[in-house]
C-alpha cells in the first residue's frame, strides 16, 4: 500500500476567465490522467484496464471527499511512477509536474520507511519468541 499525496500546493495562478478554479486535488488527478494518456497513446486493455479505472475511481472519490491523500495498491503506484516518468508533458506544465513527482517520491520514502520499521518490529518479536523458547528448555 501506498499513501499519494494528491493535495500539491502547485502555486498556479488562478485565471480570471475560468468559470471554476481547479483544486490541488483536480488539478493532481489531471496531471496523472495526462501522463497515462500519454503513455498509452493507443488505449489499454486487460488487465492494465482494471487498474487504470481502479485508480481513477480512488482518486475521483478523493477528489470529491476532498482528501489530501489517496491509498494505492502497489500495481496502482507502479502505474502512475511509470507514466509520470515517462510521459512527455507539454513544457509549460513541467514545473507543475515536478511537484507531482515530488509527491510520488515522497510516497516511495514513506513506504520504504514503513517497511523497515515493520522489519525491525519484527526481529523483535522473533527474539522474544526464541528467548521463551529458550527459558521453556
Amino acid at each position: 500500500m501506498r499513501i499519494l499525496r494528491i493535495n500539491i500546493d502547485y502555486k498556479a495562478k488562478p485565471d480570471p476567465a475560468a468559470a471554476k478554479q481547479l483544486t490541488h486535488q483536480e488539478l493532481t488527478e489531471n496531471y496523472l490522467n495526462f501522463g497515462i494518456n500519454a503513455k498509452y497513446p493507443d488505449g489499454i486493455d486487460g488487465q492494465l484496464k482494471r487498474t487504470v479505472g481502479r485508480l481513477q475511481r480512488k482518486i475521483e472519490e478523493a477528489v470529491e471527499n476532498n482528501k489530501d491523500t489517496v491509498e494505492l495498491e502497489e500495481s496502482e503506484f507502479d502505474l502512475i511512477t511509470n507514466a509520470v516518468e515517462t510521459a512527455k508533458y507539454p513544457t509549460h506544465l513541467c514545473r507543475f509536474v515536478i511537484l507531482l513527482e515530488d509527491a510520488i517520491r515522497e510516497a516511495k520514502i514513506v513506504k520504504s520507511a514503513r517497511e523497515e520499521e515493520l522489519e525491525r518490529g519484527y526481529k523483535k518479536a522473533d527474539k522474544k519468541v526464541d528467548n521463551a523458547d529458550k527459558k521453556e528448555e
